[in-house]
């Protein structure tokens, strides 16, 4: 799952969806990465908020938990998702929710970006940090 996603999420399907960026790192199933999105709940004057993601792969079932930075004006709790990737490795579908679910849930989904570009960059990064 190396690269770069886009998608989205809904609460309980209500409403318009927030688009979000995923940079998933999968080293051996073990998912690492940054998530960049729309600021729809803080109340800085940001246009958009970063999460980390830290969580697992095993097979094509896919386990992380969102988490946005302590500097942002966001809550501080992390947000399960819970999903499936396709067999060719290009769509995540599945539910996010709050450990107390009553604080929110909903269905994602994410697509990986162009294969090249998200290779291209992984190159660049590992020259990058081999010098």
């Amino acid at each position: 799952m190396n690269g770069l996603w886009s998608g989205w999420y809904t609460y309980s399907n209500l409403g318009e969806p927030v688009p979000f960026t995923a940079w998933i790192d999968d080293s051996a199933g073990l998912l690492t990465g940054t998530i960049l999105e729309p600021n729809t709940i803080s109340n800085l004057d940001l246009d958009d908020l970063q999460a980390e993601i830290a969580g697992t792969r095993m097979g094509q079932d896919v386990f992380f938990s969102k988490t946005y930075g302590p500097d942002q004006g966001a809550h501080g709790l992390p947000i399960a998702y819970d999903g499936r990737v396709d067999e060719d490795f290009e769509t995540v579908r599945g539910q996010w929710s709050f450990a107390d679910p009553r604080n929110g849930k909903g269905p994602f989904e994410l697509k990986r970006s162009s294969k090249s570009i998200s290779e291209g960059i992984l190159r660049e990064v590992f020259a990058f940090t081999d010098r």
